[in-house]
């Protein structure tokens, strides 16, 4: 569903407030229906809120008919919708003085004591509050344990997917419908990517994009820009405005001032490149610079041109997450130059080479190319470990080229009906029309009947055309 509504209907508002009364208490339920406002500029608010079909549903009641994660998410939006009817928690802010006996010593402690529990009966995660125990004034204490730390002034933390679209909600920029997949657009282009506990980080090649865009495209890389914008499409899509005009006007200067930048601003004066040091085996520099799919290390100085002249590629790998080439030390950039590396042979002499490629760490043997498993690094697997890592890949791609069933001869095409495994999931085949298993359907146990079936719809059916780019 996709609403960023704050709207709930009378009659759940009712359910709601009728099952507080029961299961709490009145002391939790306010004399009113409570009501809120979205403070979103671009807030959609013709649905309703996300809430459950009915209050009596509650989690533990349907635990056993979902999975983990769909429980979770349920849990999450019963308890949201439940408490937000429910009235506030009284938390009583204290500060509570320890001395030593001597007085020496003052030992600080500052919280909260509940008072009411409130809408914190039903989710309990939201209080903020450090919660302290009930004391009494000039009582004594016995001292338990003593545990030392020392706190560091830390920058301010990185955005994650909540804070971003808080911060595009504030100025007026996207849609609910938009949020997602801008965050995904940008970490599948490699500009963003993320750390431990989903922070997001921006790459070389992010910085290098946000620099070129804010120097040379200052008018349109703006926040109050793009929120207008919005504001126009809103105005167009209920016929306040007309498109035409809305384009001319951001169109016209943009292709101007495009053209002129294609032909006045360099490669060269954008790509960032950084010498990092001296190789100590061959004595060649170490350069760091950006490429078209990221930032790199490469071993001598080398770039493009180099194609035309027909010289030799130098070394070159991908840095690693979290790296930058503002930051990359030598001793990192020597760690990364190891690869590709030579294993060693098999024992049809052959290299297996270790390496890093788009899709992350693989071996290569001969024609073919292995992922490696996560527990393996491709600086430091053994010829032992790659043996044994292709073997396993080879059986299992021996286990997926076995088909799941057999089911005899199509009587259309005189092929042979076989259910197999595929990557995107089991499918029936006649060897010239694949069709895949429908999901209420088990692929061991699909008849020779549904499959020809299955496979004779899917040849009336019309193929789609692929559009051709321009």
């Amino acid at each position: 569903m996709r609403t960023d509504s704050l709207n709930l209907s009378p009659s759940f508002l009712s359910e709601a407030r009728q099952y507080i009364v029961s299961e709490f208490g009145p002391d939790y339920c306010p004399s009113k229906p409570k009501v809120f406002k979205s403070k979103s500029k671009g807030a959609q608010e013709a649905h309703e809120a996300i809430r459950p079909t009915s209050v009596a549903r509650t989690p533990q009641s349907i635990k056993e008919y979902l999975d983990d994660k769909t429980f979770k998410l349920y849990e999450l939006i019963w308890e949201r919708a439940v408490a937000s009817q429910m009235n506030p928690a009284i938390v009583e802010r204290t500060t509570i003085d320890i001395n030593t006996s001597d007085d020496y010593y003052t030992l600080r402690a500052s919280g909260g004591i509940i008072k009411f529990d409130g809408f914190l009966r039903v989710v309990s995660d939201q209080l903020e509050e450090t919660i302290l125990p009930r004391l009494e004034e000039g009582a004594n204490m016995l001292l338990g344990q003593i545990t030392p730390k020392q706190h560091f002034t830390e920058p301010p933390a990185r955005y994650s997917d909540a804070s971003i679209v808080k911060e595009l909600e504030e100025y007026g920029i996207g849609r609910p419908s938009t949020y997602a997949p801008t965050i995904s657009t940008v970490i599948d282009r490699g500009y963003v990517e993320r750390l431990e506990q989903n922070r997001l980080s921006p790459t070389d090649i992010g910085v290098l994009v946000n620099d070129v865009l804010t120097k040379h495209f200052t008018n349109i890389i703006d926040y109050e820009f793009t929120a207008r914008l919005e504001t126009d499409f809103d105005t167009i899509s209920e016929g306040k405005h007309d498109w035409q005009s809305a384009i001319k006007k951001f169109y016209g200067p943009f292709k101007e001032n495009l053209e002129n930048k294609s032909e006045t601003v360099k490669r060269e004066d954008i790509i960032k490149k950084r010498e990092i040091g001296i190789d100590p085996e061959s004595g060649l520099p170490i350069i760091a610079r950006i490429g078209r799919f990221g930032a790199y290390v490469q071993l001598g100085d080398w770039n493009e041109d180099g194609k035309k002249t027909n010289d030799i590629k130098p070394k070159m790998s991908s840095l690693e997450k979290g790296q930058s080439i503002d930051t990359l030390s030598l001793e990192e950039a020597l760690e990364l130059l190891i690869l590709p590396r030579v294993v060693g042979k098999n024992v049809k002499d052959e290299e297996i080479i270790a390496n890093v490629g788009p899709y992350g760490p693989y071996l290569k043997v001969g024609g073919k190319t292995v992922s490696l498993p996560e527990n393996y690094s491709p600086k430091t697997i053994s010829l032992v470990e790659c043996e044994a890592v292709i073997e396993q890949a080879d059986k299992v791609n021996e286990e997926k080229a076995k088909p799941i069933a057999d089911l005899g001869e199509d009587p259309t095409t005189q092929g042979q009906i076989l259910v197999k495994k595929g990557r995107y999931g089991p499918y029936i085949t006649d060897g010239k029309t694949n069709v895949s298993v429908p999901k209420n359907m088990e692929p061991d146990s699909i008849t020779r009947e549904s499959a020809i079936d299955l496979l004779d719809k899917k040849r009336k059916k019309p193929s789609k055309r692929r559009r051709k780019s321009k």
